[in-house]
């Protein structure tokens, strides 16, 4: 018997999740997936080496992360129990999904919305319902509500998540909507906070709280805090209810110097909002230049932008104007150039291009490439 026939059915069947394209060549200018653009902060790079130094990476280190459960409690509110810490916000998606999901209980989400979602709720057998986002691309919150409020006799709506700002259009719901919709959803509320640090909304503070009993809020160190490759995320929630997914998670998920390496990123918040500044002046001076050049671009609550090409650039690619979209062709054009952005050929996104904000010298540089192709 082929030893593939032994994997259950429903993941044969799956398409898995496609992450941005990552390359080794030093020469490209990798604006695709979101990272930050600069490295790890002096305060990182000291813990990293006194940890080293201290000569004892033999041991296991601490199973929940304490450490950094309690430097996210002082950042966030909630207490030091009600978070839970895992290898990247992946894990932490991973373990609740498979917490609360099964054939008898699915999620809602929006669409388009982070791509992870309907793929981890796949491998529960889980129904994945996708309401798709308003004309003005926020998300249809009030039609999310009212499929989380079905009621049938074989299926119940366990869980809802999205994240704010969403991606990939970098759009951010108010506070006052998120925690109107967490009150009234009958089932868990996720709201993924990936970008939230670039923004001015968050609502990490009312996790689990007696008013929002029924809110989940995740977080990340991949983005603002420039620690992508240390993988480290985490969730807040009711205490008891992170009790529960702490007896899913690996025994010790997340390494000593990724917990170092996090705890002295999440501690040093002069350089944070210094390196989010940089990042914002970058972000809104490419708004404005591409405007110059007949770009259409959302507003941004996040470190990219979602923008539309103008039909110009069709002139200058290779390919039949028949076989391309401006956006399509603008990606292909870009590469070409060695650099790299985010472009998805679905019906839905076609039109538009995912750009991460990198250095203001590489926001010039993709400036100077883009006005030669339009």
């Amino acid at each position: 018997m082929n030893p593939v026939d032994f994997v259950h059915p429903h993941i044969r069947q799956l398409a898995g999740y496609v992450p941005g394209l990552q390359t080794e060549d030093p020469e490209i200018i990798k604006l695709n997936t979101n990272e930050n653009p600069f490295p790890v902060s002096a305060a990182v790079k000291n813990a990293l080496i006194a940890e080293l130094q201290a000569g004892q990476l033999q041991k296991y280190p601490n199973p929940v992360s304490q450490r950094l459960r309690e430097a996210l409690s002082k950042k966030y509110g909630p207490a030091p129990e009600a978070f839970l810490v895992g290898n990247g916000s992946d894990e932490i998606l991973s373990i609740l999904f498979r917490a609360v999901l099964s054939p008898e209980s699915g999620i809602v989400t929006a669409q388009p919305t982070y791509s992870l979602y309907p793929v981890i709720a796949a491998l529960s057998n889980a129904r994945c319902v996708e309401i798709p986002v308003k004309d003005n691309w926020h998300i249809d919150l009030g039609v999310m509500l009212e499929e989380m409020q079905k009621k049938t006799t074989s299926m119940r709506q366990a869980l809802c998540a999205f994240a704010n700002p969403n991606a990939p259009t970098g759009i951010t719901e108010t506070e006052a909507d998120l925690l109107s919709f967490a009150k009234d959803n009958p089932g868990l509320t996720l709201i993924d906070e990936a970008y939230a640090d670039f923004g001015n909304v968050s609502v990490f503070r009312y996790a689990g709280s007696t008013a929002y009993p029924r809110l989940l809020v995740s977080g990340t160190a991949s983005k603002a805090l420039s620690l992508a490759g240390q993988r480290i995320g985490w969730l807040a929630g009711p205490v008891s209810f992170i009790q529960e997914l702490e007896k899913i998670k690996d025994s010790y998920n997340v390494s000593k110097l990724a917990q170092v390496a996090a705890c002295a990123a999440v501690q040093d918040s002069v350089e944070e909002k210094q390196r989010i500044k940089l990042v914002l002046e970058s972000r809104d001076w490419l708004i404005r230049e591409l405007d110059k050049l007949g770009f259409t671009t959302l507003p941004s609550s996040a470190n990219f932008i979602f923008t539309k090409p103008p039909v110009s650039v069709l002139s200058k690619s290779a390919a039949a104007p028949s076989e391309l979209t401006p956006a399509g062709a603008y990606y292909d054009l870009l590469l070409r150039q060695k650099i790299l952005v985010r472009y998805w050929n679905t019906p839905q996104l076609k039109d538009w291009i995912r750009i991460t904000i990198g250095t203001q010298a590489q926001m010039e540089t993709l400036l100077r490439v883009t006005t030669d192709l339009v």
